[in-house]
């Protein structure tokens, strides 16, 4: 149950992260459809735009505005319910830092579920030696001292009323049979009670190691998104360079230039969405095997 909260705690975290790396974005488009904007209104002025052109724009910029209050509203909610899981208000959930990139150093399942399992192998061990300890005859010495009349010989007793040390040592043998009866029957019952431990115990670890391995492909896939991701980065923002030169000289409308500006977001949020969803990843690979 404790593993369960933890997991929503880490997806509000991470969500949280990748609304503010949107919010980021958001905010640099809107300088560039506000600057859009300013450069053609002063086409317009120069009569090589059309007021239709700078409207197309400044709706753009609109819509962008929307846009970044919609994502302030989710983070805001995101804010809250994190806020209650972890005791604080949801003023107080903020600063959020993007946490190390590293793998684990190591597979090794520290699970506190294996030290039950262990434990119970422990007890059921424990038990089996107490099973066969219970049909062994048992041997044991005994000592007992006194001081008085010892009643060894009688007829001095009678006469002679002197006080005399004593004591007796022995040996005492006792087997109890009747746990003989049931001793086959309660070790097929330990026996059994074991092999359930032992299987819960497999069938846990192979459902952990299970999720490892997904978990370790979705963080190679994404570090491998992101290799690419740069580049295209790169080569989007120089189409729309390009294209804002373009719509200077007449060559293109505005449409084309919204265009190129649209798929040079859709780029930037992608590397976003890569890197996040990585680093995600990584910390439900820690949190599965609880390092």
């Amino acid at each position: 149950d404790l593993y369960a909260v933890k997991d929503r705690v880490n997806n509000l975290y991470f969500g949280i992260l990748l609304i503010e790396d949107k919010l980021h974005i958001n905010a640099d488009l809107q300088a560039l459809l506000l600057s859009s904007c300013e450069k053609l209104e002063a086409m317009q002025e120069g009569g090589t735009a059309m007021q239709a052109d700078v409207h197309s724009m400044r709706a753009e910029y609109l819509k962008a505005c929307q846009q970044m209050s919609e994502l302030q509203s989710v983070r805001e909610a995101f804010r809250q319910v994190l806020g209650l899981f972890i005791g604080r208000g949801a003023e107080e959930v903020t600063g959020l830092v993007k946490p190390q990139t590293s793998l684990p150093a190591s597979s090794v399942n520290l699970r506190p579920e294996m030290t039950l399992f262990d434990a119970q192998i422990k007890q059921n061990e424990a038990q089996v030696s107490l099973l066969h300890s219970g049909i062994r005859p048992r041997l044991s010495l005994f000592a007992q001292g006194f001081y008085g009349y010892t009643g060894y010989d009688l007829f001095r007793d009678m006469f002679d009323h002197d006080l005399t040390l004593g004591g007796m040592v022995g040996v005492r043998l006792g087997w109890n049979i009747s746990n003989l009866y049931t001793h086959k029957t309660d070790r097929r019952r330990l026996s059994a009670a074991r092999a359930q431990i032992d299987n819960a115990r497999e069938v846990f670890l192979f459902n952990m190691d299970l999720q490892s391995a997904q978990e370790r492909v979705e963080v190679a896939k994404y570090r491998k998104l992101m290799d690419e991701d740069q580049a295209i980065i790169d080569l989007r923002t120089s189409v729309r360079q390009a294209a804002e030169s373009r719509l200077e000289h007449g060559i293109i409308d505005v449409n084309g230039l919204l265009q190129e500006i649209t798929r040079e977001q859709q780029a930037l949020t992608d590397r976003s969405t890569h890197e996040i969803e990585m680093l995600k990843h990584i910390y439900e690979l820690k949190h599965t095997i609880n390092q």
